[in-house]
């Protein structure tokens, strides 16, 4: 029990300082679906219709699944012409109807959306700028798509309704609480997607069909909509609700307050940054590389600060890069509760071909395509710098004994063997 107050006195702390931050904050409720007859529906209008035909759309939602749901439980649908469900196999899946009566449907990699009672972000977004025009699954901002395919566009049909949960027809309902629905007719970048349920970036705009905050914690549902007026939902407003049922969302507690998070090219060597506005409970960082942004692999892990209120800064280097290299964060808790950052991804600059001669030699290295000033390190066989500084092209090595060596210039991944006699 103690224990317990410790941990929620901390999360008060963090709460309060992070009042008017461009982060985390606590929302006053959520909607929660038992699977078995609750869904909501919000009737057709002039707003809903800003999705009507469109070619780029994201659509996006907290979910927070059971760990009894059924697959196949639907989270978002417009009737007859998409729908967002729990895949087979802990899948994130998207439907959408392209012809009179065909769907293509697309998948997240399996177990890419576990049914584990936490908060996952989930989101939809075909984007026509990509080349081919791409629909990607996301899943707390990391793009988990299985399999790319042909995009299609959303329909242009009238009177189709809205639901969240099921349809109320179907039978395929969801289990488990949904929160901060979002649709919008235009392709939303990453960044504004892996937030810490920020209601900063919830905010309704031009593009804006739908944003549903959930936050009235009784009676009805207001629809935030585009042109600023709130349709309800319930008994005596434009839909009706089937009884899902009110809960406070009580169990999304942020460890951190990640503030930054970058990465660099340094000398062949990828260098990562972050800094943490505050921490509660932290155990530290598991630092993940792709080659994809799909496959992760652990290549370190940073210590956490365990709880602090102050900004603190962090650092890794990754030393054996590939050519493409995705990265992210996976911070975990001393609980054993973790969470992803986002992805930040560096391209390695083509090495330069350089070549060395004399070799062997006695007094001077030359080094062929280098521009003047470019900065030097010369290894012995132990991997130690034995000598460092700039050169044009024409380095002394006089003063090194005799034997193996290796110089890396400026930017260049590869280390060049040379020996002096």
């Amino acid at each position: 029990m103690k224990k317990e107050l410790i941990k929620l006195f901390g999360i008060l702390i963090v709460l309060i300082s992070m009042a008017g931050s461009a982060y985390a904050q606590y929302n006053v409720s959520t909607l929660k679906f038992d699977g078995s007859n609750d869904y909501v529906r919000y009737a057709d209008d002039s707003t809903l219709g800003l999705l009507d035909g469109a070619s780029n759309y994201t659509i996006e939602a907290w979910v927070k699944i059971d760990q009894s749901a059924a697959a196949y439980g639907r989270i978002i649908q417009r009737f007859e012409l998409f729908r967002v469900y729990l895949g087979s196999n802990n899948r994130l899946s998207f439907g959408v109807k392209h012809g009179a009566s065909t769907w293509a449907f697309y998948h997240s990699t399996n177990n890419a959306l576990p049914h584990d009672n936490l908060w996952h972000h989930i989101a939809i977004i075909r984007n026509t700028a990509d080349t081919p025009t791409s629909l990607k699954l996301f899943v707390d901002g990391v793009d988990v798509t299985a399999l790319d395919k042909s995009a299609y566009p959303l329909k242009d049909e009238n009177n189709r309704n809205l639901y969240i949960g099921d349809d109320g027809a179907s039978g395929h309902y969801f289990k488990g609480k949904i929160d901060e629905v979002r649709l919008k007719n235009v392709a939303e970048s990453i960044g504004n997607l892996h937030t810490d349920k920020n209601d900063t970036l919830y905010l309704t705009d031009a593009n804006t069909a739908v944003l549903f905050h959930f936050d009235e914690n009784g009676g009805s549902v207001t629809k935030n909509s585009a042109n600023g007026v709130d349709a309800r939902l319930g008994d005596s407003g434009a839909g009706d609700s089937k009884e899902p049922s009110w809960a406070t969302f009580d169990d999304l507690w942020f460890p951190i307050e990640l503030k930054s998070f970058t990465a660099k090219e340094d000398n062949g060597s990828i260098r990562l940054n972050w800094t943490t506005a505050s921490e509660t409970n932290n155990k530290g960082f598991e630092i993940q590389r792709s080659k994809d942004g799909k496959e992760w692999e652990v290549i370190g892990f940073v210590d956490g600060q365990g709880d602090s209120r102050g900004e603190i800064n962090y650092e890794f280097t990754d030393k054996s890069p590939k050519k493409i290299n995705y990265y992210r964060l996976n911070q975990i808790d001393f609980d054993g509760n973790n969470k992803y950052s986002n992805v930040v991804s560096v391209e390695l600059k083509k090495d330069n071909n350089i070549s060395v001669f004399p070799n062997p030699t006695n007094d001077f290295l030359n080094v062929t395509a280098l521009n003047s000033n470019t900065d030097y390190y010369i290894y012995d066989k132990l991997g130690k710098v034995v000598s460092a500084g700039q050169t044009s092209g024409k380095i002394d090595v006089s003063s090194l004994a005799s034997g193996v060596y290796y110089i890396k210039t400026g930017k260049e991944r590869k280390a060049i063997k040379f020996v002096v006699e």
